[in-house]
């Protein structure tokens, strides 16, 4: 189901820092030049409906097609972040057609963490060619995973 609103808010997303949108009809058209975050704001307001559906935050990577377990897919997820900021934190604010307003925020963290070589190969899809090594010789590589934690948050 759609939700309707008359005021949305973007905190911080991809390059956008600050931007209000307010008496939004049930049609409202957006332009700009090439660049300048429309289709930002459009994946945003796609995540409205249901901000916790994951699948809603990977078409906002613009990632759906790539492997979820792929590299890309990491890099994806970790662009939609301000490369300028330190805590890595995406949020707005929408009011609806009651005029309630709701915040939703997505934030990151980075954790190193070691898997096995044969999982990594596992992971990746990788055969490994030549020498068989036995079950000890696969050493433990260090990789970095993205940690999400979505907060949605109604002032009733």
């Amino acid at each position: 189901m759609a939700k309707h609103i008359q005021e949305f808010t973007i905190h911080d997303y991809k390059g956008i820092h600050e931007l209000k949108f307010n008496s939004l009809n049930s049609i409202n058209i957006l332009t700009g030049d090439n660049n300048c975050g429309k289709t930002s704001v459009l994946e945003l307001l796609y995540t409205i409906d249901n901000p916790q559906n994951t699948g809603a935050w990977i078409l906002c990577s613009r990632m759906s097609n790539v492997r979820t377990r792929n590299r890309l897919f990491f890099n994806g997820f970790f662009n939609m972040f301000p490369i300028d900021r330190d805590d890595k934190c995406i949020s707005y604010t929408y009011v609806n057609m009651q005029n309630e307003p709701t915040t939703v925020t997505l934030k990151a963290a980075i954790e190193e963490t070691q898997i096995p070589e044969k999982e990594m190969f596992r992971i990746n899809g990788l055969m490994r060619t030549g020498t068989v090594k036995k079950e000890e010789e696969f050493l433990p590589l260090e990789v970095k995973k993205l940690v999400l934690c979505i907060l949605i948050t109604s002032l009733l």
